[in-house]
């Protein structure tokens, strides 16, 4: 009895790569107490959109969740002047 050889062939040479994905993030803000804050998002570091309405730091440390697919994966926190 004779078998048939089997023939295997190999995907081509390619450089290792790894990825990460995350959908959510929590983002910890120290801020100043009594002064008011944005906080903005982007998701290319150029554009850059509001998160929310400006606040009054009523806490030194607060954290937030956001679903990065909704607000991009950038943060920043701007200090606003008081309006009158």
């Amino acid at each position: 009895m004779t078998r048939l050889p089997t023939v295997r062939i190999g995907s081509p040479q390619f450089a290792a790569e790894l990825s990460i994905e995350v959908s959510r993030v929590n983002v910890n803000l120290k801020v100043v107490l009594g002064k008011r804050y944005q906080l903005e998002t982007s998701s290319d570091l150029a554009v850059w959109a509001k998160s929310g309405t400006n606040f009054l730091a009523q806490e030194e440390n607060i954290t937030q969740e956001f679903v990065v697919s909704e607000v991009g994966k950038y943060f920043r926190i701007l200090e606003v002047p008081w309006a009158f």
